[in-house]
């Protein structure tokens, strides 16, 4: 049984936009295996038992985005929030570090 396509049907533009697709959901797997590969050899280069990318929103507020473990008990992937669990010193000198690393930091 023939299919009939809508005469509007461009079988190119569609051909066009999945491999659209399929370019972009491979960069993002490769960015993905690297991010893990890179966080895996810095967890256990400094020998800790997790290792966190957190993504922050604003000051002091944010979410955990991405994480190593050493052991899945240790898994924090999600925590959102602001964090008072620091001391208003710690945040300064949190700070401070940051934008130290930001300034010594070249593209």
């Amino acid at each position: 049984m023939p299919i009939n396509f809508p005469p509007e049907f461009n079988p190119d533009a569609t051909k066009k936009g999945l491999q659209k697709i399929l370019n972009r959901l491979t960069t993002k797997i490769q960015r993905d295996a690297l991010v893990r590969e890179t966080t895996q050899k810095l967890r256990e280069s400094l020998e800790v038992n997790r290792v966190v990318l957190y993504y922050f929103y604003d000051e002091w507020h944010g979410q955990v985005t991405f994480e190593s473990l050493s052991d899945d008990k240790f898994s924090i992937l999600g925590s959102t929030g602001s964090d008072e669990c620091l001391a208003l010193h710690k945040c300064g000198m949190i700070s401070l570090n940051f934008q130290r690393f930001i300034n010594g930091f070249k593209r």
